[in-house]
């Protein structure tokens, strides 16, 4: 017997008016596999255990409704996507830290862009983190973009860490001073252009 496909959005309540007729009843007998027969009683077997536990019924039923047949699949796809998102993001992250570390120079590169970047990513972060739903796979994701993001900004301002004394910025060069002046110019042309 398979109990466990049964909820309790599935329960009828009944009457106890005699008037009114009997409900109809569907009894559906069909044969099952070995394998199926010996994972349905390890199934009831982890029931039991999480009752021990002291699992409410509610609890249980969220539990077996994961694992009902249909939701198997579901489950499944949704972790292999998880664990491609992981990886994706881990290889993202490497090669973003390669490219960063790597410069001497941030010549060409927009200092408002990569600012104004870091700053919506720690919104987003604080946003996830307040939400009660959030996955942490998508929260270590997202924390460590925004680590990265404000190491960024660390490396475009030119920040000098020590242990010793307060940061401080190194001077720039030519290069950065004239891509620093396009920057403005074209932040003044976008502005202009959505206004």
């Amino acid at each position: 017997n398979d109990e466990t496909s049964l909820f309790r959005q599935h329960y009828s309540v009944l009457s106890n008016d005699t008037s009114k007729p009997d409900p109809p009843l569907t009894i559906e007998l069909l044969p099952t596999s070995l394998g199926s027969f010996r994972i349905l009683s390890h199934v009831h077997g982890m029931v039991g255990k999480l009752k021990q536990f002291g699992f409410s019924e509610e609890d249980l039923e969220e539990v077996l409704y994961m694992l009902a047949p249909e939701r198997l699949f579901r489950m499944l796809l949704t972790w292999v996507i998880s664990m491609l998102h992981m990886l994706f993001s881990f290889l993202a992250f490497k090669n973003e830290v390669g490219f960063w570390s790597g410069r001497e120079t941030v010549a060409g590169l927009s200092q408002s862009a990569i600012i104004g970047n870091a700053i919506c990513s720690i919104i987003i972060f604080l946003f996830l983190l307040d939400s009660d739903h959030t996955s942490r796979v998508v929260l270590v994701t997202v924390g460590t973009s925004t680590l990265i993001d404000m190491w960024k900004v660390s490396k475009v301002l030119k920040v000098q860490w020590s242990w010793t004394a307060m940061p401080r910025l190194k001077e720039s060069t030519k290069k950065e001073t004239q891509t620093r002046e396009f920057d403005v110019q074209g932040i003044r042309y976008l502005s202009i252009a959505l206004a």
